[in-house]
């Protein structure tokens, strides 16, 4: 699969799927997504958080977790397509900016 086939398909699913997180969790560990640009996705699963603002874990996780709640709600957005690919990308800084405070 290359680059263009894999956003139409993560496109569908955040469109049509009542969970795009199940669809997200298995495109994750394949191949592609060791390679620019969904490189910086997969990044987001070794970026932990403070427990104390997101108890859910790390970016991916709590991503995944506002895909799913965007969902719900995607068919009041005038473009869903922008809205669900907002709710993917809301913490796309976070990996290359975080850092660990106390441990």
């Amino acid at each position: 699969m290359n680059i263009e086939e894999m956003y139409k398909e993560i496109t569908s699913h955040l469109l049509l799927d009542k969970r795009p997180s199940e669809y997200l969790d298995q495109a994750s560990v394949t191949e592609i997504f060791h390679q620019y640009p969904f490189l910086l996705l997969e990044r987001m699963k070794n970026t932990e958080q403070s427990p104390k603002y997101h108890p859910e874990g790390n970016v991916w996780i709590h991503t995944m977790m506002v895909v799913d709640e965007a969902a719900k709600r995607r068919k009041y957005s005038k473009n869903p397509e922008v809205f669900m690919w907002a709710a993917l990308l809301h913490d796309i800084g976070k990996p290359p900016t975080n850092k660990s405070h106390n441990g």
